[in-house]
């Protein structure tokens, strides 16, 4: 079960995305799956801010590549 939460949360990038599994999970028996989830909405939440900080500046650096 954790590998498969990992693997679908993994490439999530926003805040809304992170409180959205974060409250799906909190109705459910998450019984050992527990330090899984809180590494995915980690590394969800570290998406968004890294998005938030430099997404601006990636954008132009793919633009600045046609």
């Amino acid at each position: 079960m954790s590998h498969i939460i990992k693997s679908t949360t993994e490439n999530f990038a926003s805040d809304e995305k992170a409180n959205e599994i974060e409250a799906f999970f909190a109705n459910q028996n998450t019984a050992g799956i527990e330090r899984t989830i809180q590494q995915c909405l980690e590394t969800i939440r570290n998406n968004a801010t890294w998005l938030r900080r430099d997404g601006d500046l990636i954008k132009r650096y793919l633009h600045n590549l046609k």
